[in-house]
């Protein structure tokens, strides 16, 4: 469904400039978006607190694009130097945006279903798509696309050629899920559940559960989950909802439409319903109660869509778990790995490109299979993919299944073909694999996590997870708290807080950071290495590395006159010229810098030395999180704004000044100056974060082991844990040399598994740890959380009388890193 200039005009209410017939396919609003960059696309110039899209027009205009939507104070002698293009001038590009996919969904002929929910709609959408996908094509949100500027992006492929589209909407605030609701029209619509996620914006559960509801003001059919008791009196009370259909279930004995029971059968479970003359039975994969409540939903959803009980349970069969989030992991020979299998269609295969290609900066291959369920060799869904994939030039791909192996002469790369990953696996050689970034691209039936095993360095059950779409959020969250034009440096350094400097800083750099900062040179050449390009200002810079510092462009902290004139000295012999510098004023914290008495002599030194420039003046606060140490802040903060203002009244050009670490940011906005410095206040740690940020890390292992110990035997070296009575232990694959300290042991420390904190029994080892799970049905293979979502980083500092700095830099380069993208 091509779209002319002119017709998108029309249709967001736009004044346009320029030819009205350049017709239109694509639509983005990021310009790293490379797999959809062709002049048939439309770019949205969107501005929020943090990024202004109208700045990425030029460079989008020489790589081809040529239909714009910005703003309606754009400006037009801008517009006048593109004579080529078409600029729509709307009175706000995100409601632009809304109204293209609005008009998109109105020509849809199909089914649409909308699942909204504080937790589960991923979920939901992934099983219910793929059971639905055995019947034709379906359009779903690629990953969590639930926001305001993800709905839109998700409907805009919507036409024909799919029989169903599925969409989730998130909110979190009031007013948000009504302006989803007029994109989506859903014709059925689904609510998984009400939580505490979001929470803040809402007086209580009760009025957010109304505000989702009027995502489904004009939907024919409504289903809900009957044991959610706010929920179901929501949906009760709503006016709106008084001529739907409305279908509840329950799992709790709740009175349903749809009753559900989870019954033992020998070393079987299974979910049983057995309400309004239908039957099944179908077993549980996953047995926690989240996903049999996720598994509920589907069994409830495909009967109203007219399903039998046979075809239900045989779909439901091959449900398996959902990757929520794309993962990259270090692979062997010097590879990086990219996991994004289990969801296979164009919208997310789109977001996985884009991701390789940023994240890529060497060779690339790209591993995909067939597209189940959607349409076939002829149905036009391939030429799309292979468009998609040589945009991004890979070095080679290798195709599996029967489809994509006849499409191998339209790729570029050089291209390997199998039949089934079993053709595949038994071709594997580790030597082939050198080197590069490969992305793993498959649906679910072609199990490619064998190949991840095979192709992963480190098969350690212990991972340190870094989400990084919750890393970009807390970025976000700081940045709204900045003036416009306020820099930010991040912290990189120590292993980049234990989460991995290259993959860390890579991310941090896509997300417009403007410089880096590390504590040693060498830690600034290993990621030039990497190929990390941003500004890096080195903290302790050794003067007789001072060359290796120039070679590698790394920008070093100044302290003191002796080390300025070291490097001057290695400056000029270099044949550098205004080569840039940062000094550290030391305004009450007497570690490294130069006092206020100092500054007289600096400033002379300065001036002498025209082979440096200096780029920024800095100092560090000694207790931003301490309010007793609030009146010493100030002082620090006056100490330091006499300083630079010394030295930029000498040297008669503009410094960039920074104060603020983290907290500081949140705590003293008045010192913002020109840029400030964020490091752990980036991870939420659980002390001094910002109230709204999200959990970055995740510390996790898995039980190798269950047994009995009886009574009044003990546990460990000394066994010095006993117990009167006989207790079930798990051993955990987790020890002190992973980062899991000693003074954890002997049940001080707790660690989070099946829903429940269990205590550490014994002492910690080298290697692993006991816990005791006595009473609760735990096998090996169960996952267990050492600090994440439900024991922050702070609680095991203080029961281990430190600071959470040292608990995270602590965790050793053997533990697997691995890394999540939403």
């Amino acid at each position: 469904m091509l779209l002319s200039s002119g017709d998108i005009a029309a249709i967001t209410s736009g004044h346009l400039h320029g030819p009205e017939d350049i017709l239109i396919e694509n639509l983005i609003v990021d310009s790293r978006k490379v797999t959809q960059i062709s002049p048939e696309t439309l770019f949205v110039a969107l501005s929020g607190p943090s990024n202004n899209g109208h700045k990425f027009i030029p460079q989008l205009f020489g790589m081809g694009i040529r239909v714009f939507i910005v703003d309606k104070d754009f400006d037009r002698s801008l517009i006048d130097k593109f004579d080529e293009a078409a600029f729509i001038r709307v009175q706000e590009t995100m409601s632009a945006l809304h109204k293209l996919a609005a008009w998109k969904r109105s020509r849809f002929g199909g089914n649409v279903i909308a699942i909204t929910g504080s937790n589960g709609k991923t979920i939901v959408k992934e099983w219910l798509a793929d059971c639905l996908e055995s019947d034709g094509r379906v359009l779903r949100s690629p990953r969590s696309y639930n926001s305001q500027t993800g709905v839109p992006l998700s409907v805009w492929p919507l036409d024909s050629s799919y029989g169903t589209g599925i969409f989730e909407a998130g909110m979190s605030a009031p007013g948000e899920i009504e302006k989803l609701e007029k994109i989506i029209r859903p014709w059925m619509g689904v609510i998984t559940n009400i939580g505490q996620a979001h929470q803040e914006n809402f007086p209580d559960l009760e009025t957010k559960a109304a505000e989702k509801l009027r995502l489904f003001t004009n939907c024919e059919v409504l289903i809900y989950c009957a044991d959610q008791e706010v929920l179901a009196e929501s949906v009760r009370r709503s006016k709106d909802l008084s001529d739907k259909k409305l279908i509840s279930w329950s799992i709790e004995g709740k009175s349903a439409d749809y009753i559900f029971e989870v019954r033992k059968e020998h070393t079987d479970v299974r979910l049983v319903l057995k309400s309004q003359e239908k039957s099944l039975s179908v077993p549980l994969r996953f047995k926690d109660g989240a996903s049999t409540r996720n598994l509920a939903n589907i069994i409830t959803i495909l009967f109203e869509l007219g399903w039998s009980s046979d075809k239900i349970v045989d779909r439901v069969a091959d449900i398996r778990q959902v990757e929520m989030r794309m993962t990259q992991k270090e692979g062997i020979n010097g590879c990086t790995i990219i996991e994004d299998y289990y969801n296979s269609d164009p919208s997310s295969l789109s977001v996985a490109l884009d991701f390789l290609q940023n994240k890529s900066a060497g060779r690339k291959r790209i591993v995909i299979s067939d597209f189940v369920g959607q349409g076939g060799v002829s149905g036009g869904l391939y030429d799309e993919v292979l468009s998609m994939i040589n945009r991004v030039n890979p070095d080679s791909v290798i195709l599996v299944g029967e489809e994509l192996p006849q499409l191998k002469d339209r790729l570029k790369a050089k291209v390997d073909c199998f039949g089934s990953t079993g053709e595949l696996l038994e071709w594997f050689n580790p030597e082939y694999f050198r080197n590069e970034t490969i992305l793993l691209k498959g649906a679910r039936k072609f199990r490619f996590e064998r190949l991840s095993s095979l192709l992963s360095l480190k098969a350690h059950l212990t991972t340190l997870e870094i989400n990084l779409g919750n890393l970009r959020h807390n970025l976000m969250l700081f940045r709204s708290r900045l003036a416009p034009g306020t820099k930010v440096m991040a912290m990189v350094k120590a292993f980049a807080y234990g989460a991995g400097p290259e993959q860390l800083s890579s991310f941090l750099v896509e997300n417009n950071v403007d410089y880096l900062a590390v504590a040693y040179i060498d830690e600034g050449v290993h990621l030039r290495r990497m190929g990390i390009k941003a500004r890096i200002m080195v903290m302790n810079p050794d003067p007789g590395n001072f060359e290796t510092l120039l070679l590698n462009d790394l920008e070093p902290e100044i302290f003191n006159i002796d080390q300025l004139g070291e490097l001057s000295s290695v400056i000029r012999k270099s044949g550098n010229t205004s080569y840039p510098v940062h000094i550290k004023i030391d305004t009450g914290m007497h570690r490294l810098g130069f006092t206020e008495n100092e500054i007289s002599e600096l400033v002379l030194k300065l001036r002498d030395e025209s082979c440096v420039r200096v780029a920024s003046v800095f100092s560090h606060l000694a207790g931003s999180e301490d309010r007793s140490l609030d009146k010493f802040t100030h002082k620090q903060a006056e100490v330091f704004i006499r300083c630079a203002a010394k030295i930029e009244e000498a040297l008669a050009y503009p410094l960039t000044r920074h104060l603020l670490n983290s907290t500081g940011v949140l705590r003293f906005p008045e010192y913002h100056f020109d840029m400030v410095r964020l490091g752990i206040g980036l991870f939420k740690t659980g002390v001094n974060d910002h109230p709204n940020s999200l959990p970055v890390l995740k510390f996790r292992t898995h039980v190798s082991q269950v047994r009995t110990v009886g009574a009044g035997e003990g546990i460990g070296y000394g066994l010095k844990d006993v117990a009167d009575d006989e207790r079930t232990i798990a051993i955990i694959p987790v020890g002190y040399a992973d980062g899991l300290r000693r003074a954890l042991g002997q049940g001080r420390g707790e660690v989070f598994i099946k829903q429940r904190r269990v205590a550490i029994t014994g002492d910690v080892c080298m290697d692993m740890c006991m816990v005791d799970v006595t009473g609760l049905d735990i096998s090996a293979g169960e996952e267990v959380e050492i600090f994440g979502d439900n024991i922050t980083v702070n609680e095991l500092a203080l029961k281990c009388a430190t600071i959470p700095y040292e608990i995270i830099t602590g965790i050793p380069p053997r533990v697997k890193r691995v890394y999540l993208y939403e």
